[in-house]
């Protein structure tokens, strides 16, 4: 089951939460400190990214693992310590990642990791991926 962040003092988990000038491009989903992450969807491993600047001594350790699918979709988890290298093959259901937590970082926060996914387009477009996640069978509390 997953169980998407409520609002908390840091805002809401939802898509499509105001971010100020922005969107929330995902959903930030409940999990704890190294809790493992696994596969929504099968597909290969193609970037394991920095979400923010190297330099920012306070976030620079966090990471994210992007899987593209089948469809050219790509699966990003931010918040997430990646276990595979780009063009490893995952199955639905396998662990990726471990949760790396974000209380030292934000005081007070949902612990959650952020899922977005995004089309295979030039611009950067989003879908929404409750949609998506209960299109594939996966349930939702709340």
């Amino acid at each position: 089951m997953i169980r998407i962040r409520s609002t908390d003092i840091y805002g809401s988990g939802r898509y499509g939460a105001s971010r100020g000038k922005r969107l929330h491009n995902g959903i930030d989903i409940v999990c704890h400190k190294n809790e493992s992450i696994d596969a929504f969807e099968s597909g290969t491993v193609t970037k394991i990214g920095l979400p923010y600047n190297p330099e920012d001594t306070k976030k620079a350790h966090l990471r994210y693992t992007e899987i593209t699918v089948a469809n050219g979709d790509r699966h990003r988890y931010f918040y997430t310590d990646g276990i595979y290298l780009v063009d490893h093959v995952v199955s639905r259901g396998d662990t990726i990642a471990w949760a790396q937590g974000l209380q030292d970082i934000y005081q007070g926060i949902t612990e959650h990791y952020h899922f977005e996914i995004m089309k295979p387009t030039a611009k950067r477009r989003y879908r929404n991926p409750v949609v998506i996640l209960k299109g594939l069978g996966h349930e939702f509390l709340g």
